[in-house]
């Protein structure tokens, strides 16, 4: 059986650099981070040789060796900035889509529920998502000499800083219960 493949991924958060593996997703199982073999912990390093090691040791290919990198704390600014008469700019869109994709991958590898507490909150979640999504203005997506730039609206806001954090935060208090959310070995 060929091992599968992972993606290094630098998190650069609090002024400093942890990696860790990224696993696509499919069916039944959607993208996540690797965590420990058998274990709700997430496989963490301080390097990408490190990383390698141990992808290594638990039966992982790097499919590329450049990592990738998300930034939490320009996520957390970006978060914070947003304004309802402003609209944020391609680059804190892609900030938060990037911060909001890692969240909900970090999450669900340590089995935090991602979904919202009800259904009003997750339309507005989700139409909140597509404003990100499509503010990131994706070359691929984006026809050229153009650009989307959303506003978000103060209920729009205040429920993607909750979400948001609110991830944050269950991701720490489920760590909490097995070690570090990312602590390097």
């Amino acid at each position: 059986m060929t091992p599968p493949l992972t993606y290094a991924t630098c998190l650069h958060m609090q002024g400093r650099q942890r990696f860790l593996l990224w696993a696509p997703g499919g069916e039944p199982k959607p993208d996540h981070f690797v965590t420990w073999p058998g274990e709700p912990r997430l496989l963490v390093a301080d390097s990408l040789s490190a990383l390698q090691t141990l992808a290594t040791r638990c039966g992982h290919v790097l499919a590329d060796e450049v990592p990738g990198r998300i930034d939490f704390d320009a996520m957390l600014r970006a978060l914070a900035g947003l304004r309802d008469d402003r609209a944020p700019s391609t680059s804190t869109a892609t900030h938060l889509l990037d911060g909001w994709n890692t969240l909900e991958d970090l999450a669900r590898s340590l089995g935090v529920p991602v979904e919202p507490g009800n259904d009003e909150e997750a339309a507005i979640l989700e139409k909140a998502y597509r404003k990100v999504f499509h503010g990131s203005n994706l070359p691929s997506l984006t026809p050229q000499d153009c650009s989307y730039h959303p506003l978000f609206n103060a209920g729009e806001r205040r429920l993607l800083r909750r979400h948001l954090r609110g991830l944050w935060a269950d991701i720490l208090r489920r760590a909490g219960e097995t070690g570090a959310p990312l602590a390097s070995v």
